[in-house]
This record gives C-alpha cells, sequence and structure tokens, in this order.
C-alpha cells in the first residue's frame, strides 16, 4: 500500500492557456511591470526579468525596470512594488506615461512549496497580459507547473529529494 501511494504521489504537472488577439498590433516598445502575486518578491522579480528577456529576444525593446518603477512611482501608480497591482483601465494612461507601445502585466504569480516528512510538492502559476496603448488586451498566457516527489533510498541513506 506504501509503494502504491508513493507511486501516486510522485510525477508532475503542467498546463498552458494562450490566447492572442490578431486585430492588436505587434508592439515595438513594451515596459514590464512589477508582477502582482503571493510568490516571493524574489521569485516575482525573477519571472519578471525572464519575461523581459524572452521579449528582448523577439526584437521588442523593453525599458529598464529601475526606470519604469521610478516613472510609475512619480506618476502614483507604484508605492511598493511589492504591493503593485495592475488595473487594466489605466493601460493606456501607464503607457502614454511610460512612452511605449505596450505594457506586460504579470498577476496570479504564486509558488507553493510543501514538505511532509519524506514526500515534496512544488507548483508556479502565473498569468501574464500584454496590454496595448489603446487598452486592448493583445496577448495573454497563463501557465501551471507542478511537481510531487519523494525520496530515493540507498541502504537506509536518503540520497535526494
Amino acid at each position: 500500500v506504501l509503494l502504491a501511494a508513493s507511486l501516486a504521489v510522485l510525477g508532475s504537472c503542467s498546463s498552458l492557456v494562450t490566447q492572442r488577439r490578431p486585430e492588436v498590433p505587434a508592439p515595438r516598445t513594451v515596459a514590464v511591470l512589477p508582477f502582482a502575486g503571493g510568490a516571493h518578491p524574489a521569485t516575482r522579480a525573477l519571472l519578471r526579468g525572464f519575461a523581459a528577456s524572452r521579449l528582448a529576444e523577439e526584437r521588442v525593446l523593453v525599458l529598464d525596470r529601475e526606470w519604469v518603477d521610478r516613472v510609475l512611482a512619480e506618476g502614483g501608480y507604484l508605492g511598493d512594488p511589492d504591493e503593485f497591482r495592475f488595473v487594466q483601465n489605466e493601460a493606456s494612461a501607464i503607457c502614454a506615461r511610460l512612452g511605449v507601445d505596450a505594457v506586460l502585466a504579470g498577476d496570479m504569480v504564486g509558488y507553493d512549496r510543501t514538505e511532509l516528512f519524506v514526500f515534496h510538492s512544488r507548483s508556479l502559476r502565473a498569468r501574464f497580459q500584454l496590454f496595448a496603448r489603446d487598452g486592448r488586451r493583445g496577448w495573454m498566457a497563463q501557465h501551471a507547473v507542478g511537481a510531487r516527489g519523494g525520496v530515493a533510498l540507498e541502504s537506509g541513506q536518503v540520497l535526494s529529494a
């Protein structure tokens, strides 16, 4: 029974949902906004940097993160980056203030880590949305990935989790 329970716990799952509106033109300049969610601030900052890197690989000019945060703070949109919440109806005003074609907002960012004796579970979920200067959402991706596992035992020694 313990072996069957262990095999049921081992494994991983993943999902990706995307939507693109072809009538919204692809942007040339984008500001990646601070990401919101329950994940640790370092995890959200890492995802924000990853999103900026992916956009740059697509030959999109991505504004410097520190400059974006400073301009947002000066405009009253950003107090504490860890508490930032993007409001869709502010997309046009934020784009105009930053002088970009679009903004990328990340929300629902969460990272869960559970450890129960010899078993562990990890999951990451996030939603990324790109809003054009006119306020229309041009693109959305929602991704969730998780993994569960246990420990490998050999000669009574715990090798890895």
